[in-house]
Formats: structure tokens, sequence, C-alpha cells
């Protein structure tokens, strides 16, 4: 629909185009960058009424320098007015962090998150102006928002102050398509705009010369050309501009009488300006703040906020006067500011060096914060209150640790926790100390440090249960290249978590436990995963494994994996944790693949990439690696294979054995699709010492070099094909996969035929009725190669069909040329112009005879829709439009025999 920019709204036809494509739903997310001045929040505002024409809800915040640091201040401003109907676990948690009312448990953020999604669904714009200044926990929360909104009808403006085009915030671009994300950088006008804008806001006549140095001396920035020309008519010309806004700003000030550049302080200062914590902090406040408001400095809403003309005014108001002039502000304000995290702060910013009074403030107002779940600023005000003298203050150090490693900043934790780690005696708190130390190491890759960091904690945490457990299971965790090891640790977590409250821990550990057991080469305990599955809490949990799901996936059981991946990205979503967000989505692309849609494969497959960068380039690699997978499965070989070899390569010599196998998989998957034993053999005889090396006798995915190695080993040497058969046939006898028993069964196929045993070879090349397509698929490629040597032709061509027609339809085109080739050997041909494949023939005879498609289908191993193909074609062919017409060609011999 078409959106009319109101008369405010000078020039900017271009953007108003990008902001109309946002309000219309053409566009998710624009972002509006450009210096201080040009017109942003101009720009954002005319948006803001067009959206509310259209019927848009919208979600407005403009942070200002002193919200920047106090929690929430932007969701507070975003969500401002009545709550809609909430569960009563998101209204809490968002009235906790919003401070409606008081916090009495601890509040992780993610629940804020959740409950702010809640509020935002719908058709609503939400635009923040400016970005910069809005508040860690707000952004946080905003940024987890709008990524969770992707399929809702959510537009998002934002404005950006900047002096060159930056990053988007959040990784927007790549957590959203390309064609859903608008940049738009605004400049300068041009003259005759500029005309235009001086002659509707201030009126009056300008001349052609006037205008062209008020556009020289402005830049065309349109805030500063307004100035310009008001400085031009008060004092008769044009003042330069050494700072141009903030001289022009600093003008305006000087104007003002003491009282009101007194009061314009204090709102800059203030974390929430309003007129009543305005009265509380000054005698003359109403007579002061209507000179302020009559100068075009301050507005007053219609709630009582108060809201400057511009956010830079607040900046340069904020920075006039001394150092000690500022701290005496901060003094001043902390005497009547009513809420304990903003009071400590201008404790803190009131004082220099220690004070035990004021660090007791900050440390309260930190345990409030942490209650939010607003980490950065607890973060914060923890850090001030040591600069304060805190007492207690290893303590308070781990505290702040555990805030930096929630904030995933390793290294300032580790900072932290090595400058205090000496002052703690041996027992509980140091446990927690270098737990968080190890934890900040393994984020950092350091896994020696990691390893060793949790075995002392271990030794202090020795009479906590809890602690314990949560040592032991982060150890198995740590030791994922050591599966005996990592068994080890599972079970004492499970022995130290049993009977505490810590329920979801212990579920994961039972996971882990079931895992690395099954990865020795032991008999399968499902009572290990029933019981796991039963601790778990419905809201989900950091903890809740992954390995129910591999473990469907293994087993073929692609629904029941692609529920389980599901299930645990739908709770993380919910509680707004996206930790996991990569490695389930790299779980449902692999699920998808395997269960023959491709289409969703990829789109999982982007998706997890994207949000893999978000947490750095190395934990990027298996969803990338799954990424590379699915190239191969669609045909980009020459691509895929040196890219996945050289990865490996580089993996391996890190020591990093576990994913470097998971590449040559990848690696194993091109040689074979291209014909390559010989790199096949290669290939998985060093993705095999890799596994050895780490002690996994039983590789659970589809990481399992003998998968390719067998039927590469069928071809070259049967004899040693033989040898592994029989080594699968003893695994498989313990950890069943139909996957990897189709495997087995096409290279046992292939070394029975090459032994004579024809029967037996054909038999084993049937594939099961619940194969995974693309199994399947393989299986009828080699059975329909044996049906061609054994001289059964017309079988060969139907296996073979079926085989092709699976492969084009899945988007193979490299398996589906070998199979074409393999088909083309048969060297059937047919006389007559009508040329019918034996499949073509075989198919037609049978619905000539009565048949049904799906009769026909269930008599040739083929999918109804492939009969219907085969009939098109036939009918095409033979130039006839109903099965009538079909028997009088066959009665004809116009349809030939089967061969």
């Amino acid at each position: 629909m078409p959106h009319t920019p109101p008369p405010t709204l000078v020039g900017r036809r271009d953007e108003w185009a990008a902001v109309s494509a946002l309000l219309d739903g053409r566009t998710r997310v624009l972002l509006v960058e450009g210096e201080a001045g040009v017109g942003k929040s101009t720009l954002l505002a005319a948006a803001v009424g067009a959206a509310t024409a259209a019927g848009l809800r919208v979600h407005r915040a403009r942070p200002t320098q002193t919200e920047a640091r106090f929690a929430y201040a932007g969701l507070a401003d975003l969500l401002d007015g009545p709550l809609p109907e909430l569960p009563s676990v998101q209204r809490h948690a968002l009235e906790v962090a919003l401070r409606r009312v008081e916090a009495e448990t601890p509040l992780d953020a993610h629940a804020v998150t959740l409950a702010t999604v809640a509020c935002l669904s719908g058709a609503a714009l939400l635009v923040v102006d400016d970005l910069p200044w809005l508040d860690a926990p707000t952004a946080e929360v905003v940024g987890g928002a709008v990524r969770r909104l992707a399929d809702a009808p959510v537009r998002v403006l934002l404005a950006r102050r900047s002096t060159r085009p930056g990053d988007l915030p959040w990784d927007l671009d790549r957590q959203l398509p390309p064609a859903t994300v608008g940049r738009l950088w605004l400049g300068g006008l041009d003259p005759d705009t500029v005309h235009e804008l001086l002659t509707e806001r201030l009126g009056g006549r300008f001349g052609r010369s006037e205008v062209a140095q008020i556009h020289a001396i402005s830049g065309g920035n349109p805030y500063y050309a307004l100035q310009v020309a008001r400085a031009q008519r008060d004092r008769g010309d044009a003042a330069p501009l050494p700072q141009p806004l903030t001289s022009f700003v600093t003008d305006r000030l000087d104007a003002l009488r003491p009282e009101e550049h007194d009061v314009l302080r204090v709102a800059a200062t203030l974390a929430v300006p309003t007129v009543q914590r305005l009265r509380a902090a000054h005698d003359r406040a109403d007579e002061a703040l209507a000179g302020v408001e009559a100068a075009g400095l301050l507005t007053v809403a219609a709630d009582g906020r108060l809201g400057f003309d511009h956010p830079l005014v607040a900046s340069v108001v904020y920075r006039q006067g001394t150092p000690a002039d500022r701290r005496a502000l901060h003094r001043r304000l902390a005497e009547v500011e009513p809420e304990p995290e903003a009071r400590a702060r201008h404790l803190a910013l009131g004082t220099v060096g220690p004070d035990e009074r004021v660090a007791r403030s900050l440390v309260t107002a930190a345990g409030d914060a942490r209650l939010r779940g607003a980490y950065g600023v607890a973060a914060e005000l923890l850090a001030l209150a040591l600069e304060r003298g805190a007492p207690d203050r290893p303590r308070h150090a781990v505290r702040l640790a555990d805030c930096l490693v929630n904030l995933g900043d390793a290294a300032a934790a580790a900072e932290t926790v090595d400058g205090v780690l000496a002052d703690l005696e041996p027992g509980p708190l140091r446990a927690e100390a270098l737990l968080l130390r190890g934890t900040a190491a393994w984020y950092r890759g350091d896994v020696t440090a990691a390893r060793d960091d949790l075995r002392a904690a271990a030794d202090d945490a020795a009479t906590v249960a809890v602690l314990l457990g949560r040592i032991y299971y982060r150890l198995a965790i740590f030791c994922d290249d050591d599966a005996p090891l990592a068994l080890d640790y599972s079970l004492r977590a499970i022995v130290a978590l049993d009977g505490t409250t810590d329920r979801d821990a212990l579920s994961g550990a039972l996971c882990n436990a079931f895992y690395s057991e099954v990865t020795l080469g032991r008999e399968p305990r499902p009572d290990l995963l029933t019981r796991a599955l039963s601790l778990e809490s419905p809201a989900g949990s950091p903890d809740q494994s992954t390995i129910p799901g591999i473990w469907y996936l293994a087993l073929d059981r692609v629904d029941d994996a692609r529920e389980r991946f599901r299930t645990l990205l739908r709770r993380d979503r919910a509680r707004g944790d996206l930790s996991a967000e990569s490695d389930l989505l790299t779980r449902l692309a692999e699920t998808e693949l395997h269960a023959g849609n491709w289409a969703a494969a990829r789109e999982h497959a982007e998706a997890a990439v994207r949000s893999a960068r978000l947490l750095g380039d190395s934990t990027a690699d298996p969803s990338i690696r799954q990424r590379l997978l699915l190239d191969a499965y669609e045909g980009r070989l020459a691509e895929v294979g040196p890219v996945v070899e050289a990865r490996a390569a580089a993996l391996a010599a890190a020591d990093d054995r576990l994913l470097a196998t998971a590449y040559l998989a990848v690696a194993a998957f091109v040689a074979s699709s291209a014909g390559d034993r010989d790199a096949v053999l290669r290939i998985t005889a060093e993705s095999a010492g890799h596994l050895s090396a780490i002690g996994m006798v039983e590789p659970v995915g589809r990481l399992d070099p003998m998968a390719e190695r067998m039927e590469a080993l069928a071809v070259t040497d049967p004899d040693a094909a033989a040898t592994a058969l029989d080594v699968v046939a003893r695994r498989l006898a313990v950890v069943p996969r139909p996957w990897l028993r189709a495997a087995w069964c096409r290279a046992a196929a292939e070394v029975a035929f090459a032994r004579g045993d024809v029967a037996a070879a054909l038999d084993l090349a049937e594939p099961p009725p619940d194969a995974l397509p693309f199994d399947r698929a393989r299986t009828l490629l080699t059975r329909g190669a044996l049906l061609r040597r054994a001289r059964r032709n017309t079988d060969a061509a139907v296996a073979l069909e079926a085989a092709e027609e699976t492969f084009t339809r899945l988007g193979a085109p490299a398996w589906a040329r070998r199979t074409a080739e393999e088909r083309a050997r048969l060297g059937l041909r047919h006389a007559g112009g009508a040329e019918l494949t034996p499949s073509e023939v075989r198919v037609a005879r049978l619905a000539a005879s009565g048949a049904t498609n799906r009769q026909v289908a269930a008599a040739m191993a083929i999918s109804p829709k492939t009969v219907e193909a085969h009939l098109a074609r036939v009918y095409r062919k033979l130039g006839i439009r109903s099965r009538a017409e079909l028997g009088a060609a066959v009665a004809a011999g116009t349809v030939p025999e089967q061969s």
C-alpha cells in the first residue's frame, strides 16, 4: 500500500521508498545510518506516523547516553504501557526486568527475551533510535527477539549515528535472508532541498546565495543547516563550526539562565529523566523546565518523561563543567534516585578511591541486576565495587567471573579469577573459581588447562555433591577425544548428581554415559536414555542433550530425531537461549538430508552457519561441515573435495581428531561419488586411525569409515572386503543400524557375485521397504549393476530407472549420471518411433492388463508417482490419451515384448 510521507520529511524520496518497503513487509529490517543531525530521527518519526496510520502497533525506544548504563532502560521504553496477556512466568520475568515488581529469585535474561517476543508478536514496528546508546541487556533481548520473530509480521527500524556505514547489529545480515534486510545511509541534502527545508521550518525568504552559504557550512546536514540559519538570522552572520553541532548546542545553552542550565544538566545525568525525578533533584524545576522547553532543547511527554531535542544535546550538556562538577552532580542525584542500581552508579561516579559504603551499595545493585539476568550490568557494578574496596573481595571476584563467563568474555573471566585465586582457601568457593577458569580455558581452546583446572576443582568440591557433579559433567564433555575417560567422568557425574536438585545436569550425564558406552562398542542401554528423558524439565535447560536425537538418527528413525531436535530448539528459543541453536540446526539439516527433504536441509544448514558465526569461527566448523556434505550430495564434488581434505588435515594437526574424522567422512563420500575407490581407501584408512587414537570403537553417527570402505574393497579386493564384512557384521550384532546394514549388504552382494553366488548377491542387494531414500537408491544402483552383469537386462533397467528417478528427484546429479551410465550399458533399443524404455514397457503392459497405478507400483517396487510419470511418457511416445488406447496399442504389437 502507498505510504505518504509527512510534510516534516523534506526530500528523502529514495529513503522513504526504503521505509515503505519495510512497512509493506517487503523487507523485515532497515538500518538507517548517518552522522549526527542528518535526519535519522526525523525519518524514523515519519515512519512511526505512517506505521500507526497503517494499523501497525509501534514499539519505540529512544535511548540516551546516560540510559546506556542502566539495565533494561531501553526495554522499558519499548514496552511502555500495559503488558499483553502473558503466561505468569513470562509476565513475572518481564515485570522484574522492567522494575514493576521486586525480584525474589534469580532471573535468566532468556526468560525476559521470551516475554519480549510475546509482547512484540503480531503486526508491529519496532523502532530503536539511537542504537549505540541502547543498554546492553536490552540489546541482547531485542537482538534475540528479532531473530526469533523471523516468521512474524514484525518490522524492525534501527538508527545509528556513524561517520561511515558499519556492520548490522546482532549479525542480522547472517541471521536473516539478504533480501529481507535493508540498509540506508543518510547523506546531506542538496542545496534545493536545504532551501525547501529552511522555508518549511523557519518561514520567510532565503536567497540563493544565502542558501548556498548555509549549504556550504552545513554540508547539507539538515540539523546543522537549521542552526546555521537561526544563527544567521539572530546575529546577521553565519558562524563557522569548529565542532559543528557542538558549537551550536553550546550557543543555545549560553542563552539559558543558570537554573535552566542546571535543570538541563540534571536531566542529562538522570538514568530515566522524568518531571517527577527532576523535581526531586531541583528546587525550581518547574520554572526552569518551562524555559528549557521554550528554547526547544527539551520536550515533556504526556507521561512526564523528558526528551532532548537531539541526543547530542544531552551528550554536550553532560560533558560541560569539570570532573569535580560531574562528581558533585552524581552525589546529589544519588540522594534522590529511588532505584538501587541507579543510586549505586551515581554513588560510584560521585566518588574517587575506596569507599566501603559505596562498594556495598554497588554489590547490592549488582545482585539485583544478576537476579534479573542482566549479567553485563552486574559485571560492571561488581567491577566498580571491587575498585571501591568491597569487603570479601575474592567472593565478589568469583561472582564477577561468573557474569563474565555468561557474557562470553572468557579472557576477562580468567583474568579475574587469576587475580584472587591465591587468596582462596581450598573449598567450594575455590572450586567454583577453578570451574569458571577451566570453562573459560575451554572456550579459548586450551583443553589441557581446562582439564587441569576442573580436576583441581573436583578436589576442592569433594564435599558438595551438586558442585562436584557439575564439574564431572563438564569434564566428560571436555574429554570428548578420549572415549573411556569421558565415560568414567559421566559415571562419576551420575553418582554425584543422583538425588540432588539438578535433574537436568543428571539427565545430561546419563545421556553422555549412554553415548560413551555405545562408542566403546558396548551393547546399548536404552534404560539410561529412558531415565534421562524422564528427568528433563519441560521448560528446557542448557544441559538437555542432543544424544537421544543422534541415536534415533543412527537407527534411521528420522521422524523421532526430527522431533527431538525441534523440541530442544523450541525449548531453547522459548528461553531465549541461542547457545545450542547452531548445533540443533545442524542436526536438523542432517536429519532432513537423510529423510530426503533436501530443500529443508539446505535451509537448516545455512541458518546453522549464520548462527554459528555468532559464536566465532571455530564453533562454525560442524555447521560448515554439514553444508559441505549437502554440497557434495548435490554434486559439487570438485569444489567440496579439496576443501574438506584440507580442513581435515588442519584439524588433525590441531589434535581435533573427532572433527577431522567428520570432515574425512565428507571427503570419503566425495571420492565414492566420483568413483575414485583408491581415494576412498586412503581417506577411510586415515579416518579409522583417528578413531582408534581416541578409543572410539563404534561411531554412532554417519562418520563410520567402514561404510564407504567396504564397498570400495568389494570391487578392488574381495578377500579384504570379506574380512571387513566380518568385522562390521559383529559390530552390527551389538549396535544395529539400518544405514550401515545397507552399506554392508551392498558390499556383501558384490563379494558374493564375485565368488559366483548370483542368487545370494541379488538377495543381498534387495533394498528393504523402509530404507531411507538415498540409501535405497544406492542399493538399487548396486542391484541394477549386478542384474546387468547377470544378463537380466529388463530387471536391471527397472532397478536402475528407479534409482535414477530417486537421485534426480533428490537433486543428486553425480549419482544420477552414474546410474544413467550404468543403464546405457544395457544397450536396450526398441523398433519403431516409440522407443520405450524397459521400465516403460513393463508399466505399459501391466497397466494395459488392468492393474491400477498402485498395483503397478507394488509389482515394480516403485512409487505411484513414478508409475504416473512412466505412463505419461508412454502416452506421449505412442501418441495416445487413454488406457483403452494403451490396451489397443499392446494388442497391435506397438508396445514391444519384455526382454
